[in-house]
């Protein structure tokens, strides 16, 4: 029944309100119903909303298209390249993304693919030369040497000289080691 036709063909409301109300308490008590009329107001709503739907998915594909095209390639390269099939540079080369996903992912023996890469990084950070480390650590133990002997002193107070000879000669085996060292790995 089209109510608004029937509301519109009739001055008082009253009659259809009481038709209507009696079509409603009959649909809620029987288990017949017209299947067909069913569908067709389904598919009224149906039809709109699956139209949106469809534009939107339409809409989204063709702003993320470059998006996906490239994440389509880079797992077809992560499966080539996991296979073994590709070798680790042809693999940088044709996706420079991956370095950057890489760092938080590894490969199938766990083997960390980008260290090469992390090492040509850090090949410009300059270390200290060897005679540089010694130098500083020469001075560390000098100070050190210095602080135990103004100790050793302070404790003994007048300390006898037997002690201080001792003292003497200690420091000068430690600093003739420390030059047998130098020259060494001058020599190396």
């Amino acid at each position: 029944v089209n109510w608004c036709d029937e509301y519109s063909a009739v001055i008082d409301r009253e009659v259809v309100a009481e038709k209507r109300f009696r079509y409603d308490t009959l649909s809620v008590n029987t288990t017949a119903r017209d299947e067909k009329a069913v569908a067709d107001l389904q598919a009224q709503y149906r039809e709109a909303t699956q139209a949106k739907r469809l534009d939107n998915i339409v809409d989204m594909i063709a702003k993320f298209k470059p998006i996906i095209a490239r994440e389509a390639i880079m797992q077809r390269l992560t499966i080539k390249h996991l296979e073994g099939q590709l070798g680790t540079w042809r693999y940088l080369d044709w996706n420079p993304e991956v370095r950057d996903r890489a760092e938080t992912e590894a490969d199938n023996g766990c083997w960390w693919w980008w260290y090469e890469m992390e090492e040509k990084r850090m090949a410009t950070v300059r270390l200290r030369s060897r005679t540089e480390v010694n130098q500083i650590m020469e001075k560390a133990q000098a100070e050190l040497q210095s602080k135990k002997q103004t100790k050793t002193v302070a404790s003994a107070g007048g300390a006898s000289k037997q002690n201080e000879a001792r003292q003497r000669l200690l420091q000068e085996v430690i600093m003739l080691q420390q030059r047998r060292g130098q020259s060494a790995e001058d020599s190396a």
